[in-house]
């Protein structure tokens, strides 16, 4: 009898799950106690929401915790360009106008959680500087040996500020750290877009060549390396849960001698203005490449 009656529990219980294929989807399920002779109701497990967004899932998985804009933590790479300027002895703002350049660099970082990240970049750029209106008008006059004058010195080759140019050749490599605003704003915090503060300190290189306008003449060639120190602000937008696109402005300023290699004359400004876009990819990490995601 306590056979049949085991029996009888076993094909409701498989009749019941067998009703619509889905057998997890039950709840409760009834089982025979064979030795209280009495039925028990076991409850089933409850399904995982998590593992129903399979994409979200396999990005966790690929790119580390997720951590806002379904952007994740862990490493990620990129790239940015954009245009240049620069103030110095000469200007990227002094005679014929805006004289724009170009840079670009290549960086990679690692993003702690939402709102910090660090990342190392590598950047080459250039740009044309002429001479400011003051020292056109004063007649300063710089010789073949970087020196400068009042007036032309007979017997020393080399030109009027007002006629000069000078092409820089820029390097920078260095350390930036990303904060982002948006995301410790409540409001904010789980969107996808991001506006960062961003400072940074580098290494900055510059190689300079002054020469005429008119004639292309070479007067003065030379380079240094300085400490930079500056900082801009990023705004970003994650189109897809590994990419982000963005914009940047920031500005990094020279703590030694001035870019262009000319006197100061009284121009104490020596910085690098840039501006352009960014894209970032995040890096999947050793766990989705095992399982082949």
């Amino acid at each position: 009898m306590k056979f049949l009656k085991s029996l009888t529990a076993s094909a409701i219980i498989l009749t019941l799950a067998g009703a619509d294929g889905r057998g997890s989807e039950y709840k409760t399920m009834p089982v025979y106690d064979r030795e209280t002779e009495s039925e028990v109701v076991e409850t089933a497990p409850e399904d995982n929401p998590e593992t129903e967004n399979i994409a979200e899932a396999r990005f966790e998985a690929g790119c580390g915790k997720k951590a806002r804009s379904g952007f994740g933590t862990g490493w990620y790479a990129g790239a940015e360009g954009g245009l240049a300027f620069a103030e110095s002895t000469f200007s990227s703002f002094g005679t014929g106008g805006a004289h724009a350049g170009g840079s670009g660099s290549l960086f990679a970082g690692y993003r702690f959680n939402g709102w910090l990240s660090l990342e190392v970049f590598a950047g080459l750029g250039g740009t044309r500087l002429t001479s400011r209106e003051c020292c056109s008008e004063a007649n300063l006059w710089l010789s073949k040996d970087g020196e400068q004058f009042r007036a032309a010195v007979l017997g020393k080759g080399g030109g009027y500020y007002g006629e000069l140019e000078s092409s820089v050749f820029l390097q920078n490599y260095g350390l930036r750290l990303n904060f982002d605003i948006l995301a410790i704003i409540p409001a904010t915090k789980d969107g996808k877009w991001s506006l960062e503060l961003a400072p940074a300190i580098s290494a900055l290189g510059s190689k300079a060549r002054t020469r005429t306008m008119a004639e292309k003449e070479s007067i003065f060639s030379a380079g240094n390396w300085q400490l930079g120190l500056g900082g801009r602000v990023q705004v970003g937008y994650a189109v897809l849960p590994w990419m982000n696109v963005g914009v940047f402005t920031g500005l990094t300023f020279g703590t030694g001698r001035h870019i262009d290699a000319l006197p100061a004359d009284g121009h104490k400004s020596n910085f690098i203005w840039e501006s352009g876009g960014r894209l970032t990819f995040s890096i999947p990490d050793k766990t989705s490449k095992k399982s082949g995601r």
